[in-house]
């Protein structure tokens, strides 16, 4: 199975993410695979907004060939 998988979720000021939702699905295993993929991607970069560390909704498309 093939197809772009679009995932949004948030970054915390930490940048740990949390709170996954499937915005574009191709079937349920690549959709929990694209989940399981940002889960463990690590951290990512926090906003910055006056000089403080915050959270945000990132959007990511997860393209199975």
């Amino acid at each position: 199975t093939s197809g772009v998988v679009t995932v949004a979720f948030t970054v915390n000021a930490d940048g740990k993410t949390s709170d996954y939702e499937i915005i574009k699905s191709v079937n349920p295993d690549l959709d929990n695979e694209a989940i399981r993929l940002i889960k463990k991607s690590g951290f990512w970069v926090a906003a910055v907004l006056n000089g403080k560390h915050v959270k945000y909704r990132n959007r990511e498309e997860i393209t199975f060939p």
